[in-house]
C-alpha cells in the first residue's frame, strides 16, 4: 500500500505540475527520495533500542512514516474528491481488520492471564506459608488461548507485540503477580541450576498448565 501511495503521489504531481525540464525531473526525484529519508529518520532511532524486538520497533515508527505519506496524498489529491475518499476507506478497512483482531485476541489472552495470576499467587503463598522463600522465577511461557493462536496463525507478526505477562525481565510479568501477594518476594532471572531442577526434580505442586519447584530460597514456576 505504501508503494501504491507513492505511485499515486507521483501520478497526481505529474498531472498537475506546470514545471518542465530538469526542474520537474528534480521534483520527481525529490518525491521519490523524500519518503525514503523520512523512513530512515523515523526507523533509525527506534532500531537503536535494545529492549524491544525488531518487529515491535517497526510498529512504533510506522505511524509517523504513514502520516508523512498521508500529508502528500491530502495535498496532491485535494482536487480529486472521489480518489481520496476511496483510498481512505480502503486504508481504514484494512486498519480496522487488523486492530479488531488484535484487540479481541489481546483481551481474550489477558482474561486468561488474570485467571492464571490468581492461581499462581495462591500456589506461591501456599508454598511460602512459613516465609522461607524470597524470590520467584518463571520458566517457559503461558499457554495461548485458541483465539490468540488463530491470530498468530493468520498474522504471525503479532506474536512479537503481544504482552508477555509472566517473565523475569519484564516489569509487567513481575508486577502483576507481586501485586496480589502478601509476602515480600521479588522476581529473579532463572539460571542453569533452576533448569536442571525442572528437568530432574519432582514438582511440589502441579496442574495442567504449570508446575512449581523450589531451589534454595527461590520458587520456580515452570510453564509446560
Amino acid at each position: 500500500m505504501i508503494v501504491l501511495a507513492i505511485a499515486a503521489i507521483l501520478f497526481l504531481y505529474c498531472k498537475e505540475s506546470n514545471r518542465t525540464g530538469w526542474r520537474k525531473g528534480f521534483d520527481i526525484v525529490f518525491l521519490i527520495l523524500s519518503p525514503i529519508f523520512v523512513f530512515i529518520a523515523a526507523f533509525l532511532p527506534i532500531m537503536l533500542l535494545r529492549t524491544l524486538m525488531l518487529k515491535t520497533r517497526i510498529f512504533i515508527a510506522l505511524g509517523g512514516f504513514l502520516l508523512y505519506i498521508g500529508i502528500f496524498i491530502l495535498y496532491y489529491a485535494k482536487k480529486h474528491k472521489i480518489f481520496l475518499p476511496v483510498l481512505l476507506i480502503l486504508c481504514i478497512l484494512y486498519h480496522y481488520t487488523y486492530m479488531y483482531s488484535y484487540g479481541n485476541a489481546l483481551n481474550n489472552q489477558k482474561e486468561y492471564a488474570s485467571y492464571l495470576v490468581y492461581n499462581i499467587v495462591h500456589d506461591i503463598e501456599t508454598i511460602n506459608v512459613e516465609n522461607e522463600f524470597s524470590t520467584v522465577s518463571f520458566i517457559g511461557q503461558m499457554p495461548r488461548t485458541k483465539r490468540m493462536q488463530m491470530l498468530y496463525d493468520k498474522y504471525p507478526i503479532y506474536e512479537s507485540i503481544m504482552s508477555k505477562y509472566f517473565t523475569n525481565d519484564s516489569w509487567m510479568g513481575g508486577a502483576w503477580v507481586l501485586h496480589y501477594m502478601q509476602g515480600d518476594l521479588t522476581i529473579e532471572s532463572d539460571n542453569e541450576t533452576d533448569n536442571q531442577i525442572v528437568e530432574s526434580a519432582e514438582p511440589i505442586m502441579k496442574n495442567s498448565v504449570y508446575s512449581c519447584y523450589v531451589n534454595g530460597g527461590k520458587i520456580i514456576i515452570y510453564f509446560y
